[in-house]
């Protein structure tokens, strides 16, 4: 946690070299949120409750285990496969067999 933080932080500070450096003018940072992955899923109820509460009270850190960052991926690989079904984030209940059939 602290080595994310202090990420966080040392970007922060950074930011105006970044802009200058790639002369991107309008590069702009108010929030910043880090990314830890560490640890496995855990099936006991008051370890996860425990979890849970951690991960939620955590600001600016996203906190996931390595399970679920592999889901994850999974499903984003299974969604990059040609020829699969595509399935709108709005509207969960219709299928779409192509991408001419998406409605935008």
């Amino acid at each position: 946690m602290n080595q994310v933080m202090d990420q966080i932080y040392n970007f922060g500070k950074s930011i105006a070299n970044i802009k200058e450096n790639s002369r991107l003018n309008d590069l702009e940072t108010y929030s910043v949120t880090g990314y830890l992955i560490m640890g496995r899923s855990v099936a006991d109820v008051d370890q996860n409750k425990s979890f849970e509460l951690f991960r939620g009270n955590s600001k600016n850190i996203q906190i996931l285990t390595f399970d679920e960052m592999l889901t994850k991926l999974k499903f984003l690989l299974d969604f990059l496969q040609p020829g699969k079904l595509l399935v709108p984030a709005i509207n969960t209940s219709t299928i779409f067999t192509k991408a001419d059939d998406l409605p935008f």
